[in-house]
């Protein structure tokens, strides 16, 4: 998937769960899961790396991207917006009872692109098969 591709995706995929595209936050955490993306062992060390190189990308400081993806967190979670991981997993495995932790928010995001992809790969190989 090219970088355009997968940046629309984690966009389309952000605005599912109800995060507020015009707050920064929102910037930050769409760069924190295209890096995580290309680079599964990022999510390991969020602060340390994801955040200074969101940072980066984005002309901030590390403490300004953590604090921008905690509100936008809030904001999901406070309109319910983590609940849609329940429609993209098919059933509950959420009741928006807990607050998900910046970490936890972007490897779900994460996770779910990847099953995404294998979910589009296998229905291009099942299209072929049928041909």
């Amino acid at each position: 998937m090219d970088d355009g591709q997968l940046s629309q995706n984690i966009t389309n995929l952000l605005m599912s769960f109800k995060v507020q595209p015009d707050i920064m936050g929102f910037e930050y955490l769409r760069t924190a899961v295209m890096l995580c993306y290309v680079d599964e062992n990022l999510k390991n060390n969020i602060s340390k790396k994801l955040y200074p190189m969101v940072a980066e990308r984005c002309n901030s400081t590390a403490e300004t991207v953590e604090r921008g993806i905690r509100t936008a967190v809030e904001n999901c979670f406070n309109c319910g917006g983590l609940l849609e991981i329940n429609e993209k997993c098919g059933m509950v495995v959420y009741k928006n009872n807990f607050k998900w932790t910046n970490g936890e928010v972007i490897s779900t995001l994460t996770e779910l692109l990847r099953l995404d992809d294998v979910r589009r790969n296998l229905k291009l190989k099942l299209n072929q098969l049928k041909r």
